[in-house]
């Protein structure tokens, strides 16, 4: 229980930031005076997608329901954000931070994968110590 708990809260700390950074986009776009790689309307609106949807499923999680999407959602999430740094990351500056990207892109898919694969052992009773949850 206290694990499935800890990874919903998670999932609904990066729904909050996620929307976050959908808002912002969206409210410095008009500011922006220049031409960039992907408008920030766009960036915003994958944003607010990714921010209602990270909040689904963590809601889900917190109910004791999709905990086998965790896993897929987190990699299908890093995979799409992936695909953004290598198709519209066009200054010198935002590819030189691939590296620490790449270290935190394996963090976070090493924990919400370890946590994820145990959340559902747990769930199923698998784990020793856990009491079976229904």
């Amino acid at each position: 229980m206290k694990l499935r708990r800890n990874l919903a809260w998670i999932m609904l700390g990066l729904s909050a930031a996620n929307a976050l950074r959908g808002a912002l986009a969206w409210q410095l776009d008009p500011l922006v005076g220049m031409s960039l790689s992907v408008s920030l309307v766009a960036m915003g609106a994958w944003y607010l997608a990714w921010g209602l949807g990270w909040a689904a499923l963590g809601l889900a999680v917190l109910h004791g329901r999709a905990l086998r999407a965790v896993v897929p959602v987190a990699w299908l999430y890093q995979l799409a954000a992936w695909l953004l740094h290598w198709f519209y990351d066009r200054s010198e500056y935002a590819r030189a931070l691939w590296g620490r990207d790449a270290l935190l892109t394996l963090l976070f898919l090493a924990l919400l994968t370890w946590w994820g694969v145990k959340a559902v052992s747990a769930h199923r009773g698998d784990e020793p110590g856990e009491p079976l949850e229904k």
